[in-house]
């Protein structure tokens, strides 16, 4: 009964540095060949990071579980975030790169987010449940207002997505999330002592970060480590 509703999405073709690939010929790569490939590369750079002190510690088991769910993120990712219709380049580099504009990139944001939650609650900071907050009123600084406003697209942009049948409207979208949210964590300082309530209202701002981007990686079918 459900065919009725089904619709064809046109799609291009992937390319290799291999070349092309053709099932006839016998040239084609699979799945858990490519899989393999991105989780070697992630584990590479994880091990890179923590040995310049610039990631958390993991056992060898938390490390391949983390390494496959962002191998995972970054296949996703690439295959969702192009145009449907066009062809597209494989390269196992720069779909795993933590910096670009990757599944990866967009994981660590996700994690990033909880780790400033999970600071600011070891330091005995609470964030208010009441609404309205007297504290987003202290909000309003260009950085602020534009990550607010572009948390408040958020549902918009998915009801878009579905109408024209390309995820990559969501990738996008989450992508320049992920700037506007970079740019207010490294120029607005989060938990800030002398100040409570300033502090209240920017942590709500992270809340809000977190929780648009585990939606919007959910409804790609992106995984979200806990920790990178």
């Amino acid at each position: 009964e459900w065919e009725s509703r089904c619709e064809h999405i046109p799609f291009g073709l992937y390319r290799f540095k291999q070349g092309k690939m053709s099932t006839r010929k016998g040239n084609f790569i699979t799945f858990d060949e490519v899989f393999q490939e991105c989780k070697e590369r992630v584990i590479t750079l994880m091990r890179d990071r923590q040995d310049q002190g610039g990631g958390p510690g993991f056992t060898d088991a938390e490390r391949l579980q983390t390494a496959e769910a962002v191998a995972l993120g970054a296949l996703v990712y690439f295959d969702l975030c192009n145009d449907p219709v066009r062809d597209v380049e494989f390269d196992v580099e720069r779909v795993t790169d933590f910096e670009g504009e990757t599944g990866p990139y967009l994981q660590y944001a996700h994690t990033r987010c909880l780790s400033i939650l999970r600071k600011a609650a070891d330091q005995g900071v609470v964030l208010s449940r009441t609404w309205p907050n007297p504290a987003a009123a202290r909000l309003g600084n260009e950085l602020e207002r534009q990550l607010m406003q572009k948390l408040g697209q958020f549902p918009l942009i998915v009801e878009r997505s579905a109408q024209i049948a390309k995820a990559s409207a969501l990738c996008t979208y989450l992508i320049e999330l992920t700037h506007n949210f970079g740019h207010f964590y490294k120029e607005c300082r989060i938990l800030l002592p002398s100040d409570p309530e300033l502090t209240q209202g920017r942590l709500l701002l992270v809340q809000a970060t977190e929780k648009v981007l585990a939606q919007g990686l959910g409804l790609l079918g992106i995984p979200l480590p806990q920790r990178m």
